[in-house]
């Protein structure tokens, strides 16, 4: 059945697809194929894919890897363009998941003024998000 979605699903469905595999919400858990739908949704140009798949390579400690995905998405976009909430999501995921990379110096050189930078970028694209992935860093689950 994944090769008849992957025909007919739009690219986000391809992501939340992902998500859901990856985590095993609603079926089966595989985290392979939940990367192999999250790296096509990224590969369509779909931030929030791009987003998902740089946070799952960063709570994978494949932080180059997660590095390169969001640092893709939050160096092409910026708060003025105009996106989808979803995309913004995405985006903010990745500003999110690169500004923790420069702050502890994981597969880039530690930069804390260039963390905050992309801390308030997160800020800017998704208030949400960014607030939801800060309560998971500080009890400790990011």
């Amino acid at each position: 059945w994944a090769r008849v979605e992957r025909i007919i699903a739009p690219i986000p469905c391809e992501a939340a697809l992902g998500l859901m595999l990856a985590s095993g919400q609603g079926c089966a858990k595989s985290e392979e194929q939940g990367l192999q739908w999250l790296r096509a949704s990224a590969t369509s140009g779909c931030m929030y894919g791009i987003g998902a798949l740089a946070h799952q390579y960063y709570t994978r400690k494949m932080f180059t890897k997660s590095v390169e995905y969001a640092f893709k998405a939050s160096e092409t976009t910026t708060p003025s363009v105009s996106l989808s909430p979803l995309e913004c999501r995405g985006v903010a995921l990745c500003c999110f998941v690169l500004a923790r990379c420069l702050e502890l110096g994981l597969a880039v050189g530690k930069n804390v003024s260039k963390a905050q930078e992309y801390y308030l970028k997160s800020r800017d694209f998704d208030k949400a998000m960014t607030s939801e992935l800060h309560t998971l860093l500080v009890y400790g689950r990011m």
